[in-house]
């Protein structure tokens, strides 16, 4: 398809509820799959105990890329490729 050509498509999952706030999408039940412009973008993920992870995710021009949402009691929350 040629718009997936020009963009770069974000394929975002989570093991847990939560909500994914990336480019134009607002707070967004996983799993999702959303065009971006290549480059960086900031993703949000609020789970329903107030914990929020915010990761920068690089975007690559027609290119899907896969993620998943993950957090840790111990560590700062992340998302993985």
């Amino acid at each position: 398809m040629e718009l997936e050509a020009k963009l770069s498509v974000l394929d975002i999952s989570s093991a847990e509820p939560a909500n994914v706030s990336v480019a134009h999408l607002s707070e967004v039940s996983p799993p999702v799959h959303v065009h971006v412009a290549p480059g960086r973008h900031e993703l949000r993920a609020a789970f329903s105990d107030g914990e929020e992870v915010r990761v920068i995710v690089e975007a690559t021009q027609g290119q899907t890329v896969p993620f998943s949402v993950v957090r840790s009691a111990r560590e700062t929350g992340r998302a993985s490729r």
